[in-house]
């Protein structure tokens, strides 16, 4: 591993956890590679699959349905070229690189992280004018959204 891979993993890796590569931009990902169940380098198709599968909390063929998804999705994330899906299925999907890769949404969606993992606050306010009081399980009331 490179000395400059080195220092971007080791800095944000909390206590307890393992590093992440800047260049894994999941945060489903990154939370699986941070806790030691999938390793950042290359993971076999099949392996992501069942580590997938077992989060997913479905069971029988719904669960197998999960792995088998999961497999085309992982398939295709390091990139669309017949050599790098070649690869992929040989070798199994580079969680630290799928920077700039065809599923990376360069921190689209809800505009609340960006690129970097950092938090806009700005996007936290706009996203709470949207929100209403909600019975909280722990009791009172806290912010929450609905489909409507």
């Amino acid at each position: 591993m490179a000395m400059q891979e080195d220092n971007a993993r080791a800095s944000d890796a909390l206590p307890g956890q393992m590093p992440v590569s800047k260049d894994n931009p999941c945060p489903f990902l990154r939370a699986l590679v941070a806790n030691g169940f999938i390793e950042g380098g290359n993971v076999p198709l099949s392996t992501m699959g069942r580590t997938i599968e077992a989060a997913s909390g479905e069971r029988g063929l719904a669960k197998r349905i999960v792995g088998v998804k999961t497999f085309g999705v992982a398939l295709i994330a390091n990139g669309l070229s017949p050599s790098r899906l070649w690869r992929t299925l040989r070798h199994g999907v580079e969680p630290d690189h799928l920077r700039n890769g065809p599923l990376d949404k360069l921190g689209g969606g809800s505009r609340i992280l960006d690129v970097d993992a950092h938090v806009h606050e700005d996007q936290l306010e706009r996203l709470a004018k949207f929100a209403s009081d909600w019975p909280s399980p722990d009791g009172g009331f806290e912010l929450g959204l609905n489909a409507a």
